[in-house]
């Protein structure tokens, strides 16, 4: 049951259910941080997460992966804690923390005692107002984050996989490079390049501070307040390339170090919205959810054809992907494996759907999204998560929206966009060779 009640500045939302109880507070300040305060009896503990709005559509040729190394900055030092301060106060308060960089999206968290909860405040806002790029932690950084693209990346067959689909399928728009940036503009980033992006992006108007656990609403509202309302917010203006219409298929054949051959597909789907993606989330429990799901009964199971199939929806603030992926067997034919593929979707585009099946993924995307919000940091990271998308309403109403999905819908939507010039295939045939190899001149660990 869901109650809502209005006041002036604040709506406050109460979500029962037979497992847990909490209640939302969702509110801004005058510099346009938004606020979302979750109150969950039970734990001492509280969970912190801060997003701002930027990734990778805010990114261009030159500077691709900098909201990346930017995260890495953010745990080396601000005017008001040294470089160190903020994981050794997590560590003695029994908590943890880490940071993610997405395409839309950068977000930090930690979950750590409740009576910690001021300082953590204190030092994410001074990161937000104050962050401290020093130069040489700054050149560290870079060569760890070159790293983190060798061993992500370059050397990484599922990875070089992933970022060859994402060029593939996306020609115009900045989601056509992944989070970690191209290696070459990895190696050209200036300190100055990083701080113009954290003072364009880091505003308190282009973030939001969701802060669940056992709290007292009241006494949080004014400790944000004092903490974070003193910070000035800018005018945030930015510009996304989208990207046009695909007019055929497009497919790449790689060669690449792997134990053995793997598959990439992706069809190109609409942003976030609450008209296709709950049924492309529908869909996505259809084909991959578990063992006995559709592709992963035919494939991996009845024909063994493949070791392992998975995907889905990607939820995305502009024009996103549905993506299948696929390690094949020894001697499988690609051609093989993507015809299948394709006849199950035909399937459903034709309406010939599994009933039973299709009832179960729709009670399976349910159960998620409730088992999502039994910790703290599962609801803390949720909310973030769909704040960063301007989706939080989609949110609030996802078990009503996946209830109400229809195997017409299903139909319909499978027809609109698993279409041939719709899509983009990348095709990895193993080789021998060897990995890449970097030294850099100044060490340091990969977060």
């Amino acid at each position: 049951m869901i109650k809502k009640i209005y006041m002036i500045a604040l709506v406050i939302v109460v979500v029962v259910t037979s497992a847990f109880a909490e209640k939302i507070v969702t509110y801004k300040l005058d510099n346009g941080l938004q606020v979302i305060l979750c109150l969950k009896k039970g734990l001492p503990l509280v969970n912190v997460n801060i997003v701002y709005k930027t990734g990778c559509k805010d990114e261009y040729n030159g500077i691709t992966g900098i909201a990346h190394m930017l995260e890495h900055m953010n745990f080396r030092g601000s005017k008001n804690f040294k470089d160190g301060f903020f994981e050794n106060f997590v560590t003695k308060n029994g908590g943890v923390e880490n940071a993610t960089t997405s395409f839309d999206m950068t977000r930090y968290y930690v979950t750590v005692k409740k009576e910690a909860l001021p300082v953590i405040l204190k030092i994410y806002a001074d990161n937000m107002a104050n962050l401290l790029i020093d130069k040489k932690k700054f050149l560290k950084e870079r060569n760890v984050v070159y790293q983190e693209r060798l061993w992500r990346t370059d050397n990484s067959p599922d990875g070089y996989l992933y970022y060859t689909l994402q060029k593939l399928s996306y020609l115009e728009s900045p989601y056509r490079w992944t989070p970690i940036g191209f290696a070459s503009d990895i190696k050209h980033w200036t300190r100055k390049e990083v701080y113009d992006f954290y003072k364009k992006h880091y505003s308190p108007s282009n973030a939001v501070l969701i802060v669940t656990g056992d709290i007292n609403i009241k006494e949080t509202e004014n400790m944000v307040k004092d903490i974070f309302g003193k910070i000035k917010g800018n005018k945030i203006t930015s510009y996304f390339t989208e990207e046009p219409e695909q007019k055929g298929l497009r497919k790449i054949r790689l060669n690449f170090i792997s134990s053995n051959k793997k598959l990439a597909m992706a069809y190109h789907i609409p942003p976030i919205s609450k008209d296709s993606t709950p049924v492309l989330d529908v869909i996505t429990y259809y084909l991959f959810a578990r063992d006995n799901a559709i592709l992963n009964r035919k494939l991996v199971r009845e024909k063994q054809l493949v070791s392992s199939i998975y995907g889905g929806n990607q939820e995305r603030l502009h024009k996103g992907l549905f993506i299948i992926f696929s390690s094949l067997n020894k001697g499988t034919d690609f051609n093989k494996v993507e015809q299948l593929i394709f006849n199950e979707l035909d399937k459903i585009k034709k309406g010939k759907i599994d009933v039973k099946e299709f009832e179960f993924s729709k009670k399976r995307a349910v159960s998620d999204y409730y088992f999502s919000k039994e910790t703290y940091t599962g609801t803390g990271s949720s909310l973030g998560f769909y704040a960063g998308l301007n989706a939080l309403d989609y949110y609030k109403k996802y078990p009503l929206l996946i209830k109400q999905v229809t195997v017409k819908q299903m139909r319909e939507t499978a027809r609109k966009f698993f279409k041939e010039q719709n899509l983009s295939i990348v095709e990895l045939t193993p080789v021998k060779g060897k990995s890449i190899k970097y030294r850099p001149a100044i060490s340091g660990d990969i977060r």
